[in-house]
């Protein structure tokens, strides 16, 4: 082996691990599915979204990072859809930012746990 061929194989290295870098900076956001088939994965740049559904009812899951001035975190806002029958949805949940989940204005969570959706104003 040359040494002009060692310099070649650590160049290719060197921009593979480069390369690696960059990918890990760039996929903020990874899905992963698992049905009858197998498993299916996804990766995301600036966001990601998945809907999982039976025939009446589903939840949409939107991904993206946002920033303020403690830094950036990655946000989810969920809905609740009317499946793949196109029922009528419950319309957003809330939004997890960070570590804090914020509950849509349109439900009410009883001390037991439980959500239910508000009466329309």
């Amino acid at each position: 082996m040359k040494v002009s061929d060692i310099k070649i194989q650590e160049k290719k290295l060197g921009q593979l691990w480069h390369y690696n870098q960059v990918i890990d900076q760039i996929n903020n956001f990874y899905a992963s599915i698992q049905g009858n088939k197998g498993e299916a994965t996804r990766c995301g740049h600036r966001d990601i979204k998945g809907h999982i559904r039976g025939w009446n009812s589903g939840v949409n899951v939107f991904g993206w990072r946002e920033s303020n001035d403690d830094g950036d975190y990655d946000a989810f806002r969920i809905e609740l859809t009317g499946g793949s029958g196109y029922g009528e949805g419950l319309g957003c949940l809330g939004v997890l930012r960070g570590d804090t989940f914020h509950l849509s204005s349109k439900w009410t969570l009883s001390e037991g746990g439980i959500l239910t959706s508000s009466p329309p104003q």
